[in-house]
């Protein structure tokens, strides 16, 4: 064996290395999704199941499987528990949530971002507070005192309105896209003709 191949041979040996350590890796990465995802979507799948059961065999709980596939057990639960109402207020709920929260929280880091203003530090302070807040019981009666006081509770746009303004998170996640734009953009589009409300619909957009 020459000096040569031999060189080349001792190059090429690191190399398959570090492509079999790369292999290795993501094949070990991928069987951890692969269990991760299992370990989420197994309540999912036992719920899909367990819906086209019996009430003995739910209750029992022999099997995974059910023996007897109740499909009829959808259209029974349909009708019976009024279920097009409540899908009707869940999509409601959603949409016009999803709306408002990105509507509100496009211009708030538009303008966080962008904009110079008197009290913007506390602005930001009083946000990141709110994440540390707990959506459940602790703000629950005072935010169902505040709709009674509003005449809402015995509305969805009551729901609607509490679920907007819990939009924190959705306010730095905004902001962080807003910053990473360059300011050169909007000096741009400045000259071009647009004014402030315009660059920020065209932002707004891009999000």
């Amino acid at each position: 064996m020459s000096t040569f191949q031999a060189e080349t041979k001792l190059a090429s040996a690191p190399a398959s290395n570090v492509k079999t350590k790369a292999v290795l890796s993501r094949v070990l990465l991928w069987i951890f999704l692969l269990l991760v995802a299992a370990f989420a979507l197994f309540p999912i799948i036992l719920a899909m199941f367990g819906s086209m059961k019996s009430n003995l065999e739910l209750t029992t709980g022999t099997s995974l499987l059910p023996k007897e596939w109740k499909i009829s057990n959808y259209a029974q639960a349909w009708t019976s528990a009024n279920f097009a109402r409540f899908t009707w207020n869940s999509v409601f709920i959603s949409t016009f949530t999803t709306i408002g929260t990105l509507l509100i929280g496009t211009m708030a880091a538009y303008a966080v971002a962008r904009v110079d203003f008197y009290g913007k530090r506390l602005y930001v302070i009083i946000q990141s507070c709110t994440l540390f807040i707990s959506i459940g019981a602790v703000v629950l009666r005072p935010q169902f005192d505040l709709m009674v006081a509003l005449h809402l509770q015995k509305s969805l746009w009551g729901v609607i309105i509490i679920l907007i303004s819990a939009h924190a998170t959705a306010f730095f996640m905004l902001i962080g896209f807003v910053r990473a734009i360059p300011k050169e953009l909007d000096e741009a589009a400045f000259i071009d003709g647009c004014n402030f409300y315009s660059v920020y619909f065209v932002l707004s957009c891009r999000s």
